[in-house]
């Protein structure tokens, strides 16, 4: 493979990583802010204390 050649694969490989790079960012950041949403939702969320304090069962 000529220097030319090299220099080309070069490039694409680093602009494909740069890519993959971007696109996990954007992963992660989503992953974020779904956490963040979830974790309010959790604190906001009132809980009754008498649900699933008794098992009733009939056969």
């Amino acid at each position: 493979m000529d220097i030319a050649g090299i220099s080309s694969a070069l490039s694409q490989a680093s602009a494909n990583l740069q890519v993959n790079v971007a696109l996990t960012k954007i992963g992660l950041d989503m992953v974020e802010e779904t956490a963040n949403t979830m974790s309010d939702m959790m604190r906001t969320v009132s809980i009754d204390t008498n649900i699933g304090s008794r098992l009733d069962i009939k056969l």
